[in-house]
């Protein structure tokens, strides 16, 4: 299923934390086991089908309490609030609109039931976010009909008049001013200056809750009306922000997230790579998950270093190239699979690589490092 740029973005951080390849680069080769986050997502609507709303607040109130995350450094709580997000490839099928009507139908008895339940209010309006996606669409927006615009519009604005109306924790919670980050870019008219209050006020109250980054990173892109410059500009005062206790991870993470979806020549070579090289250091220090040793080694190998693609790839499974981070072929994979098992830094393998963002071989290539044929355009 095709998911369109905007999707895509909205979606980075749970595609990274769910997405388990079935594309492998060797013959012969088997799917990969359910991820940690698959895992949770199955388990929480397992127990709202059952109605046990009980243990839904206990585990997410642990979450929150507790700052717990999965072996990827993502919150558990950004899980759960996410746990309706359409295209992260966290269920084995499509949602059919008999799961929504259930979905709906418990939520608002949980909300019944226990109405000072703050995960109950924040899933009820993150619920309508999700919903009005859904009957968007994952296609081009000039395929979506005029209903389904009006459809995505009426769940927006639902969502944006739940979260006015709540007070007290829910108020004060971080899904709150997530939820508003990602519905304030749906909403019709100039609504900027609304969204840039939420995110200075949410990166005032929760510092070190990485959503905040993710998701108001999107109002300094160019597609948004912002630019590249205003964007780096974003990134390194946000990890200057989180230094004190993740060192320079969120550098990385934000950096990495941006690159991966198309050529972005200007944006690459605004990468200072031994800086970004740290944060990775940082974050597979921090947390040793093979998605990101594979971040690390996509652009250990982009950036033409070396010594730092032998350090990663090795943690890398070699059976599968995860689609996130390898682009949308094996070739490029192959290519730095290969470069990591030269003994000498200098040869360069047989087959060229398939990579995007390839500018960044030209602005920052370290010394003597092989420069690798770019690819065809």
């Amino acid at each position: 299923m095709y998911i369109p740029r905007l999707f895509y973005r909205l979606l980075l951080p749970l595609l990274a934390l769910c997405v388990c390849s079935s594309t492998v680069a060797n013959a012969g080769s088997t799917p990969a086991k359910p991820t940690e986050a698959m895992e949770l997502r199955n388990q929480f609507i397992k127990l709202l089908e059952a109605r046990n709303f009980v243990e839904l607040d206990r585990r997410i109130d642990q979450a929150r309490r507790d700052h717990l995350t999965i072996a990827l450094g993502y919150p558990k709580l950004q899980i759960y609030y996410n746990i309706f997000s359409q295209g992260c490839g966290c269920t084995p099928q499509e949602t059919d609109a008999m799961d929504w009507i259930t979905w709906r139908k418990n939520l608002n008895d949980w909300r019944a039931q226990y109405p000072r339940s703050v995960s109950a209010q924040i899933l009820d309006a993150t619920y309508d976010i999700s919903y009005g996606q859904y009957v968007r669409g994952s296609g081009w927006a000039r395929s979506v009909t005029p209903e389904q615009w009006k459809e995505l519009g009426a769940n927006i604005e639902k969502a944006y008049q739940k979260l006015q109306q709540m007070s007290g924790p829910a108020r004060q919670d971080p899904g709150w001013y997530i939820a508003m980050l990602k519905l304030t870019r749906y909403r019709e008219g100039d609504h900027k200056d609304e969204y840039l209050d939420v995110l200075k006020e949410a990166m005032t109250k929760f510092p070190y809750y990485l959503p905040v980054y993710t998701t108001g990173s999107y109002i300094f892109e160019p597609k948004w009306g912002g630019s590249n410059e205003a964007l780096s500009t974003f990134i390194d005062q946000s990890a200057r922000r989180t230094y004190p206790r993740w060192g320079d991870s969120l550098y990385a993470r934000l950096y990495s997230s941006e690159l991966i979806e198309g050529p972005q020549d200007e944006l690459a070579a605004m990468v200072d790579w031994p800086r970004m090289r740290a944060g990775f250091e940082r974050l597979i220090h921090d947390y040793p998950a093979k998605d990101n040793y594979a971040a690390y080694a996509r652009f250990s190998c982009q950036y033409g270093d070396i010594d730092a693609l032998k350090q990663a790839m090795p943690h890398v499974d070699a059976t599968h190239f995860d689609s996130v981070w390898w682009g949308q072929t094996p070739q490029f994979f192959q290519y730095c699979l290969q470069l990591s098992r030269r003994d000498l830094p200098g040869q360069k393998p047989d087959e060229a690589p398939n990579a995007r963002n390839s500018v960044i071989w030209r602005h920052q290539q370290p010394t003597g490092m092989p420069v690798p044929p770019q690819p065809a355009h």
